[in-house]
């Protein structure tokens, strides 16, 4: 997995928590596998056991699922252990992960001093971004805003010479970034005809 920052500030309160949790934005290699595991913040009980029953990755947009991985054990996995997922797409991907299953938490409270809670992060999704490669500066942490676009428009791809075509070709449907000119991807205020992606985005 990399780092990232969300592209709205300078410093380190631009960038976003690492490592990631569940609601949040993931960016790793294709073909690379994620780990599930829990963080355990409340303050009523101790978490004795969790099982995923579901985790699901799906292309942002279209929700097309790409692969849901269900539990395959019986038995609860201890507070403090990964879950490997499956691999990710071999290609450059934007998609959403998210996961549902059960805590099982001492409460110490008569007559059930041990509950099964059901959580849910089907509303609250992880945005995942699969990458050729780790990002390189000055991209590096690559900003979400840019990763947004540059994953959906070069998805599918296998390699650099077929994402950049794609990427730029969408960059040029996607037409003027400076006001509402004429359709095509150049700065007016520039005499150089300088491309700026973070004014375009």
């Amino acid at each position: 997995m990399y780092r990232l920052r969300w592209g709205q500030q300078e410093g380190s309160a631009d960038l976003v928590p690492f490592p990631p949790v569940l609601g949040q934005p993931v960016c790793a290699q294709k073909g690379s596998t994620l780990q599930l595991g829990v963080r355990w913040n409340s303050q009523h009980g101790r978490l004795l056991g969790w099982m995923p029953i579901r985790v699901v990755l799906s292309r942002a947009g279209t929700g097309e699922v790409i692969w849901e991985h269900p539990y395959s054990g019986s038995n609860w996995l201890a507070p403090d252990a990964v879950y490997p997922l499956r691999a990710l797409p071999d290609h450059v991907e934007y998609a959403t992960l998210w996961s549902e299953g059960l805590l099982l938490v001492w409460t110490g409270s008569w007559p059930l001093p041990v509950g099964v809670m059901p959580y849910s992060t089907v509303n609250t999704p992880s945005e995942v971004f699969v990458v050729l490669d780790a990002p390189k500066a000055p991209m590096s942490p690559a900003w979400v805003s840019v990763l947004r676009l540059s994953c959906s428009w070069a998805s599918g791809a296998t390699d650099d010479s077929t994402a950049a075509r794609k990427v730029t070709n969408a960059l040029h449907l996607n037409g003027t970034y400076n006001g509402g000119w004429s359709a095509h991807t150049e700065s007016f205020t520039d005499s150089d005809e300088t491309f700026y992606v973070a004014d375009f985005i």
